[in-house]
């Protein structure tokens, strides 16, 4: 659902979606089968989302937005060979904000300015070996900073972005203790530097540290 009037633009929307994974791996070595484990997981995923821009005065734009994400993880592991089955059953929930402003400077010219959060939910490690312990959710502070420009009526155009990702509860897969499984686990933070620069396409055609700002410019004739 939508509206959009002279100074305000707007939408909100629903989101549901059910996903299974019913697994059965066999460990070999040489042929030999050293173990099973076999179970299913069911995640639910229920999120409402919105988001409101506001030209308040010519050249700027605020724009708004809010997502609140609820997830259930329900796994049961019927047989493991290398340690105990069992069932997990978890839910993960999330609110989501972000803010930026878009300001137009010339004809055809903008820069704009973004923070928002993100997130993936967290599980239950099912590989063989771990005893099936679950893991945290990830989230992200995200900030860009992007340009977009035409000339010569839109046959000449340029984007830029600048990305700078603050990374939290990482999750990673290493070898737990025994140094024999890998499980999934919580770093504690990272962080993701980066520009992007792209043509008229949209196709990415730089990717890396953000030391210089390049731009790719085409003109069609």
């Amino acid at each position: 659902m939508a509206y959009q009037g002279d100074a305000l633009r707007d939408f909100v929307g629903a989101y549901y979606g059910r996903t299974t994974n019913d697994y059965h791996d066999r460990l070999n070595d040489s042929g030999a089968l050293l173990g099973t484990v076999k179970g299913d997981t069911e995640i639910q995923n229920k999120a409402v989302f919105g988001e409101l821009n506001w030209t308040f005065a010519p050249e700027w734009t605020l724009i708004t937005g809010l997502r609140y994400d609820n997830e259930e993880n329900d796994t049961d592991v019927e047989q493991d060979d290398f340690s105990s089955p069992g069932k997990v059953s978890k839910t993960f929930n999330a609110l989501l904000p972000k803010v930026g402003v878009d300001y137009q400077f010339a004809a055809d010219q903008y820069v704009g300015f973004m923070v928002q959060k993100g997130y993936r939910g967290g599980g239950v490690n099912v590989r063989a070996g771990g005893g099936h312990a679950d893991y945290d959710p990830e989230y992200t502070t995200n900030y860009e900073l992007s340009y977009r420009g035409s000339w010569l009526d839109d046959s000449l155009r340029a984007r830029a972005n600048l990305y700078y990702t603050n990374w939290k509860d990482q999750q990673v897969s290493m070898l737990d203790s025994s140094g024999n499984f890998f499980q999934v686990f919580n770093a504690a933070s990272s962080t993701i530097k980066e520009y992007v620069t792209n043509n008229r396409e949209g196709d990415i055609v730089d990717v890396g540290a953000p030391r210089t700002l390049a731009l790719v410019l085409r003109y069609d004739l």
